[in-house]
């Protein structure tokens, strides 16, 4: 299996407010099947996480998309956002990570940091 380059995509929340949960779903599925790493300014509901579980799975192609990687972050406990967006400083950031699982390692995984690498290509 031969994989492309990642790209990355940070999507602010004001993009992804405006969708339905199924356009939300869509629009994140497609971007992954294009080996894009989305870095999103919101948190998937549960409901949304499962649904993105659930339309992963159908999508799998073992030749050109193996699945997604798929982090969390919410504001951590000392009120202070992990990642301060230039208009949002007030430490309210909510982040989810999308990854294609054949573009990327979880090297690690806290309530503070995410560390990722991708793999070569």
């Amino acid at each position: 299996m031969r994989m492309m380059s990642a790209r990355i995509d940070i999507i602010p929340k004001w993009v992804v407010t405006g969708l339905t949960s199924e356009d939300k779903i869509r629009l994140i599925v497609g971007k992954v099947k294009q080996n894009v790493i989305l870095v999103l300014e919101d948190v998937l509901r549960p409901e949304e996480q499962a649904n993105l579980i659930r339309e992963t799975m159908l999508e799998i192609d073992y030749e050109t998309f193996t699945g997604v990687e798929l982090l969390t972050f919410n504001k951590n406990p000392s009120g202070k956002g992990i990642m301060r967006w230039k208009n949002k400083p007030n430490g309210n950031s909510k982040i989810t990570i999308v990854a294609p699982a054949n573009s990327v390692n979880i090297l690690r995984e806290t309530s503070s940091i995410i560390s990722l690498m991708l793999k070569q290509t």
